[in-house]
C-alpha cells in the first residue's frame, strides 16, 4: 500500500479519513485474494515488520 501523502487519498476518494481508505484497501485486497480481511491485515503487519528490520 503506498501514498503521496493524505492529499493523495483525499484526491481518490474524495474522503481524507486514511484509515477509512486502509481498511477501504484491505477489504478490497481480501476480496481479490478470497482471503479473510484478518487474513490480509496479518499478511501486511508480517510484510511491514519484514520490510522495517532490513
Amino acid at each position: 500500500m503506498e501514498s503521496d501523502g493524505i492529499e493523495a487519498v483525499k484526491w481518490a476518494i474524495d474522503n481524507d479519513d486514511y484509515i477509512v481508505a486502509l481498511k477501504n484497501e484491505i477489504t478490497q485486497v481480501a476480496s481479490l485474494k478470497d482471503k479473510s480481511y484478518s487474513e490480509v491485515e496479518r499478511i501486511l503487519d508480517h510484510n511491514f515488520l519484514k520490510l522495517i528490520k532490513k
